[in-house]
């Protein structure tokens, strides 16, 4: 993973800052990997959104809400949130297979409606492989790294309150204004 991220100058994330960059930090320090993520160029799209929350008409700055705002649909059902508890019943799980029982076969992965009832058991996911899990974990954030590039055009919030567009003009319409902006000459 290091020799094929350094390859590249930038990294660009979704509240990366917070989460997946101390997450990957730590790993690498676990495992004694020196590899430092402040060499490159780091663009937060959440970090860079969040002053102008209040101008982006969604009911929070998850990505989930951001993709929604965005018109975009996903096939995974979970949020973040829910996904805690499987991660750390992927752990469990992976773990007690590889010292006592060996993978167990694939077992399907549950619904929505499943997850939900599951979790509601104290955090306990029973009868569920690692693998199964591992699909759930991994299915989630091949969504969330797809919908990325959708995502940068909300940069544009923090662009207009940066001074880099002049007002071109406005037209009311049914049930709202639309503002007509123009890039400023450089």
């Amino acid at each position: 993973f290091t020799e094929w991220i350094s390859r590249f100058r930038c990294l660009i994330h979704y509240n990366g800052t917070a989460f997946d960059i101390p997450y990957l930090t730590a790993k690498c320090r676990k495992h004694q990997i020196a590899f430092d993520f402040n060499s490159f160029e780091s663009i937060d799209i959440y970090k860079r959104i969040l002053p102008y929350r209040r101008y982006i008409p969604a009911p929070n700055l998850k990505q989930r809400s951001m993709e929604e705002f965005l018109g975009i649909s996903r096939e995974d059902p979970f949020s973040g949130q829910d996904l805690i508890a499987v991660y750390t019943a992927y752990l469990g799980r992976s773990r007690y297979e590889a010292y006592h029982t060996g993978p167990s076969e694939e077992s399907p992965v549950p619904s929505p409606e499943q997850l939900s009832s599951l979790l509601g058991t104290q955090g306990r996911i029973p009868d569920i492989s690692a693998a199964a899990l591992r699909s759930l974990l991994l299915g989630h954030n091949r969504e969330d790294v797809k919908h990325l590039p959708a995502l940068l055009s909300l940069l544009a919030y923090a662009d207009c309150f940066r001074g880099g567009f002049v007002c071109d003009g406005a037209r009311e319409e049914a049930d709202a204004v639309q503002i007509l902006l123009c890039c400023k000459d450089v």
